[in-house]
């Protein structure tokens, strides 16, 4: 025989209970589809939170990784063109140097045409001078160099210049046995490409000095056949030092366009791997969706009926 309490009403309260326990899962349905992630907050699986806030601080790592890569490359592509155009001064210089080689000129004409080749040198020097990428200068002997492994200090450079021209493209600096101190006229420039603090996050390239200092042509002229010779000479080894600097600048430019190249990739596979952590199947959601829905509106309907057990009572009671 069933009985009645005025008291107490378990079916209400398990009704309730339920209704809450639905309508909390409902809540979380149209949460996670409203902002397309599975993981709203680290409540929502606390291991997949932290595997998808170290993703995220890795992806955004990267990203900046790649816009230092591009920056390094926009520097060493404006040092390039500035050296083109240095080479072609260069060419410039070396005719006028041959054209007064020879005994057919006068010392007058060796003087008309030594003007010209000093004017030349002055723009070769002021083109290496004006060569800026972000207020640095990249060829005038004005470098960026390691002070203590970590900080860099401005070094002003004067007469350091190899006095052969020897120069390894796959290791830039002075080939052994040139008379010149350490590779001091080269600019140091430490790059960030990866999003750690690892030998393999960094990359670091080196600049020449293309002033006429730094090429050692400062002190050439075209007075005397045999200046002018002599001249030529010392043109035929800057123009190589020149030619294999490009050379160079090209390389690492080639090295920082497959370094951005992997980036991208390694970039596009770690959101991949966060997506499957943190983002919402909306299949999956939608069928939750409609069936806590349903669960809602039954529940409510049999919440309602549960507490209509007290008016029963109450209507026993008058009759």
């Amino acid at each position: 025989m069933n009985s009645f309490r005025l008291q107490s009403n378990p079916t209400s309260t398990f009704a309730y209970s339920q209704l809450n326990n639905t309508q909390a899962l409902l809540n979380k349905n149209i949460q996670r589809l409203s902002s397309g992630l599975r993981i709203n907050s680290a409540a929502d699986d606390t291991a997949g939170s932290a595997m998808a806030t170290r993703m995220t601080n890795q992806i955004r790592g990267m990203h900046q990784a790649n816009k230092n890569s591009r920056d390094a490359n926009n520097l060493l592509s404006t040092a390039e063109a500035g050296l083109n155009d240095i080479s072609d001064l260069l060419a410039q210089m070396r005719e006028l140097a041959v054209q007064a080689s020879t005994d057919t000129l006068n010392d007058t004409d060796r003087a008309s045409i030594d003007l010209e080749f000093q004017s030349l040198k002055g723009e070769l020097t002021r083109i290496a001078s004006v060569t800026e990428h972000n207020g640095m200068n990249l060829l005038n002997g004005t470098y960026q160099t390691k002070a203590d492994g970590l900080e860099t200090e401005p070094v002003s450079l004067a007469n350091t210049q190899n006095t052969t021209g020897a120069y390894d493209q796959d290791q830039p600096g002075i080939a052994a046995g040139s008379e010149t101190p350490a590779d001091h006229q080269r600019g140091h420039w430490r790059i960030q490409i990866g999003a750690d603090n690892d030998i393999d996050s960094q990359h670091e390239f080196s600049i020449m000095n293309a002033t006429d200092v730094g090429l050692a042509i400062n002190d050439d002229k075209v007075l005397t056949v045999d200046n002018a010779r002599t001249a030529v000479t010392a043109l035929d080894e800057a123009i190589d030092e020149v030619n294999r600097e490009r050379s160079y600048l090209g390389s690492e430019q080639n090295k920082l366009q497959f370094t951005m190249s992997n980036l991208s990739s390694s970039i596009n596979s770690i959101e991949t791997a966060r997506s499957n952590i943190e983002d919402v199947d909306y299949a999956a959601e939608m069928s939750d969706l409609a069936k806590h829905q349903i669960l809602v509106q039954s529940g409510t309907a049999m919440l309602a009926q549960a507490n209509m057990v007290s008016q029963n009572i109450l209507q026993l009671l008058s009759n």
